[in-house]
């Protein structure tokens, strides 16, 4: 699991997977299957849960990509317009749990 959802650094992925050991952090991603690609799925949005304050903390694609933000870094841009839309599509993920869940939302 990555912070990003696709690829991390090696210092976002111990951090998560501390975390995650620890037991005070819970990571999703979101998963799409892509006919086209060789890929069976394509990691599109992954999102952080502090689970003992229940918040989400993060919820984040790829290079740091958020839904409803500009994206325009060269990285992101790069990754294409249909990985953007995908993204889009996820921002109501987020949304779904915290309500769903009585999650809090940070940033």
């Amino acid at each position: 699991m990555t912070a990003t959802g696709q690829q991390a650094t090696p210092k976002e992925t111990a951090s998560l997977v501390t975390a995650a050991r620890s037991g005070d952090e819970s990571a999703f991603t979101r998963l799409v299957n892509r006919v086209e690609a060789e890929q069976e799925r394509q990691g599109v949005l992954t999102v952080a849960v502090d689970n003992q304050e229940r918040t989400i903390t993060e919820a984040r694609g790829r290079y740091n990509a958020v839904p409803h933000g500009s994206n325009r870094s060269a990285k992101t841009q790069r990754i294409g317009k249909g990985y953007l839309q995908l993204l889009e599509a996820s921002a109501q993920v987020p949304r779904q749990w915290q309500d769903r869940e009585r999650l809090r939302r940070t940033g």
